[in-house]
């Protein structure tokens, strides 16, 4: 007996003891009498005794009108309110157009898949404060640079995190691969900083260097801070808010996660290797950092598309 089938017969004998003038109570216990039968929970018991004491004849559920389609203006809608703001979230998008969030999240991840362009969103509109923040830090990045050069750049040691898997599937279709137990979890590829810039920058004096990172709260932490100063590093000016001023988010994480995308390693050293040959690969990072710090001012501190 299928679970629609069983529900009916329940309905039925519900039918049958709320006519017969029994209480929503007996009822129950009439319908789980007999083990295996009829066993039903108090709620539904109550709500239909109470729906057939109130007239309710029919004992199958009244049908639906289903979801109904996006029709083309409703898809327009969405569309002119994202080309005006690119920040808006569903909530401010399906106020704007008069639509349910439902229907509207319907519309931006399937209608003109937008799920890429959504990942990309700055999540906060900056305040006056945060822009003029923003505009003094690129201008103090742009007076050093214009002053020292690429001298400046070679100085500057920029670091962040992130996770590099032993497989990233390029749809949810492929992340639905087998795997054994023994089956390796992802890692992230750890280094000690001191040490990776001693053997990259051999005979490189420490309090020359200008350490960079951006606001996450373990880069704020009073050790972390205390550490990097103990280490005789000068800290890089960062702006609150500004993946978009940071390097490795604004480039190399997006870049490698897409040069690692689709592929499988074993092993972890497999994993370091294909990271650096990716990341040797990079060589416009700090150009294009200079060019988003100029692209920052022309804009007044406001997030901008693309340097």
């Amino acid at each position: 007996m299928s679970t629609s089938e069983k529900r009916t017969e329940q309905r039925a004998v519900i039918k049958f003891c709320a006519m017969s003038g029994m209480t929503p109570t007996d009822s129950w216990k009439f319908l789980n009498q007999k083990e295996g039968v009829h066993n039903c929970s108090r709620t539904p018991v109550f709500e239909w005794h109470t729906r057939f004491r109130e007239a309710q004849t029919e004992i199958t559920d009244s049908a639906r009108s289903g979801r109904p389609d996006n029709d083309q203006r409703s898809i327009q809608d969405v569309k002119d309110v994202i080309a005006k703001d690119r920040r808006k979230s569903i909530d401010d998008i399906a106020d704007t157009v008069g639509l349910c969030h439902g229907t509207v999240h319907k519309i931006v991840t399937k209608d003109f898949n937008m799920n890429k362009v959504c990942a990309r969103w700055v999540p906060r509109l900056l305040t006056d404060e945060s822009k003029a923040t923003r505009v003094d830090a690129s201008r103090e990045f742009l007076r050093r640079y214009d002053r020292d050069g690429e001298q400046f750049l070679r100085r500057i040691i920029t670091t962040d995190e992130t996770w590099v898997n032993f497989y990233d599937p390029d749809s949810k279709r492929e992340s639905m691969v087998w795997k054994r137990p023994s089956s390796p979890p992802p890692k992230l590829v750890r280094r000690d900083l001191t040490n990776a810039i001693r053997k990259k920058r051999a005979g490189c004096n420490i309090e020359n260097l200008i350490f960079h990172q951006d606001n996450a709260p373990a880069h704020r932490a009073d050790k972390t801070l205390l550490i990097i100063d103990f280490l005789g590093y000068e800290r890089l000016r960062h702006p609150p808010y500004s993946p978009d001023l940071a390097p490795l988010d604004f480039c190399v994480f997006p870049r490698l996660k897409a040069d690692l995308r689709g592929r499988r390693f074993d092993t972890e050293d497999e994993i370091k290797y294909a990271v650096r040959s990716a990341i040797r690969s990079y060589a416009d990072i700090y150009r294009k950092w200079v060019q988003r710090h100029r692209k920052c001012i022309e804009h007044n501190g406001d997030y901008f598309e693309k340097a």
